[in-house]
């Protein structure tokens, strides 16, 4: 290179052709370039974790068609999760790429061109089909895709103090350490109803997250009322307070008076009757009555005084 020349934004070496040597340097007189430590593999990687895709679609500018060989490069990274790979040129024309009914996850590659107005509308069309998305950079989670890995660099200010020390950019190393950090969309995640591992949940940063999702306002009573209806154990453990009623009913009936009574009728035959000389009547008729009440049991008694004792401590542990 004729000057100092530093190329940003490098993130795969095979994929983007760009010379390096032992020790991880261009060996280009003027040149160097700034190598993420976070490859096109590692994203793949990372969305996996968190969906385990069968076809994945990979997105990518019209204008990069023929130019580099995006195809085999994304089936060899996608095969160690025997997944298969449906590479999409977005064409300029084209407000949305076209997907495939089996596509079940969008890698939003290298579309650099397009706006995040276009971003936004591709969002809302994957959205609408429940499919997750990741993309190479956070400006694209910005406009509503779902997620990405987010790369803070810290390296390019030692670059330039080299270069200003006069030394050679063709001997600088091109890989970088960068700190690596979840970005989500949180509006987009809602949406879809993706479910995230507490992992993922902790360690990310939530982009639209204070948007609402529902237009439905509650007031502190309802959202208890509702809380209230929808928990299984307390519905539960209310029932066990109106049995707990029901037991203290049963004790004082213990110690009501107890009628019972029976009437027997007899029929027999006339003939029968009459063959018997009035040892056997025609009809026979007997009642009975019985009249019971405890007076004194020490079980009974004590029954009564401990169930209204016992009804309190049900409705603490329930409600408390």
């Amino acid at each position: 290179m004729p000057k100092p020349t530093i190329a940003v934004g490098i993130l795969d070496v095979e994929l983007q052709q760009m010379p390096l040597v032992e020790p991880s340097v261009s060996g280009v007189h003027n040149f160097t370039y700034v190598l993420s430590t976070h490859p096109i593999q590692k994203d793949l990687a990372a969305f996996h974790r968190i969906h385990p895709f069968a076809h994945l679609a990979v997105v990518v500018s019209e204008n990069l068609k023929g130019r580099l060989d995006f195809e085999s490069f994304f089936e060899r990274l996608a095969a160690p999760y025997g997944a298969e790979v449906e590479l999409i040129f977005w064409e300029k024309e084209t407000p949305l790429p076209a997907l495939s009914d089996a596509v079940d996850a969008v890698y939003l590659a290298v579309v650099f061109e397009r706006s995040p107005e276009e971003v936004g509308l591709l969002s809302e069309a994957l959205a609408e089909r429940k499919l997750p998305s990741f993309a190479m950079s956070r400006s694209y989670v910005d406009a509503g895709i779902m997620a990405c890995i987010d790369q803070i660099f810290r390296k390019l200010a030692l670059i330039v103090e080299g270069v200003a020390l006069g030394e050679e950019l063709a001997a600088m190393p091109v890989r970088h350490n960068l700190d690596e950090q979840w970005v989500l969309n949180a509006a987009t995640i809602r949406r879809i109803g993706f479910d995230l591992s507490f992992e993922t949940l902790f360690s990310a940063r939530f982009l639209k997250a204070d948007e609402p999702t529902t237009d439905r306002r509650l007031s502190l009573q309802e959202i208890i009322a509702e809380g209230l209806q929808s928990n299984l154990d307390l519905r539960i453990e209310k029932r066990n307070v109106d049995l707990a009623g029901q037991d203290m009913r049963r004790a004082k009936s213990s110690l009501l008076p107890t009628v019972e009574t029976s009437t027997t009728l007899l029929q027999v035959d006339p003939n029968v009757a009459e063959r018997a000389l009035g040892q056997q009547p025609e009809r026979t008729g007997a009642g009975t009555g019985t009249v019971q009440q405890v007076l004194f049991s020490e079980q009974v008694f004590a029954n009564v005084k401990i169930q209204p004792a016992i009804a309190p401590i049900w409705s603490r542990s329930t409600w408390c």
